[in-house]
């Protein structure tokens, strides 16, 4: 989204974070786009490659506030303990994840930036899509805990 010369852009911000079982299990869910649609209920499909590495691109649809969208998702970083991306679905957002030792487990934290709509209706679009944000945001990281869990159960032994 660009914004006009001079015009500050409407930047929303959310940050939300769980335990995982395995660090390994949570970034193969992270770097396989054909399992986003199990852990983000609003990803009708994606499609890329796997594993992610920087550079990628994924194309996809998602289904949000009734609407359903074409998206895309621009790797920025894929390493052991991050990955990022610049994501355009309806609205340009950054979506990171963090990995980082937590106890006997692991911490996943999902850091999401959106730039938000302008003008009277952008106004009003935005205050129903923050709450929309808010609630995926919160039920991704405990889908994809539930996702790395069910991977974990399935792994021998001694992974991370």
């Amino acid at each position: 989204m660009t914004n006009p010369p001079g015009e500050t852009p409407r930047v929303f911000e959310t940050t939300s974070s769980a335990r995982v079982a395995s660090a390994e299990a949570a970034l193969a869910q992270l770097r396989d786009p054909a399992t986003w649609h199990v852990w983000q209920s609003e990803i009708v499909r994606a499609h890329g490659p796997a594993p992610l590495e920087a550079g990628d691109h994924v194309s996809g649809d998602a289904r949000m506030l009734g609407f359903k969208v074409a998206g895309r998702a621009d790797v920025e970083v894929a390493e052991d303990g991050e990955v990022r991306h610049d994501v355009l679905v309806g609205i340009r957002m950054n979506v990171r994840y963090t990995i980082e030792p937590d106890g006997n487990g692991w911490r996943l934290t999902h850091r999401l930036r959106a730039e938000l709509p302008r003008g009277l209706s952008g106004r009003v679009l935005s205050f129903f899509l923050k709450r929309r944000l808010r609630r995926m945001q919160a039920r991704l990281v405990e889908d994809l805990g539930r996702a790395v869990a069910a991977a974990n159960a399935d792994r021998p032994p001694g992974g991370s």
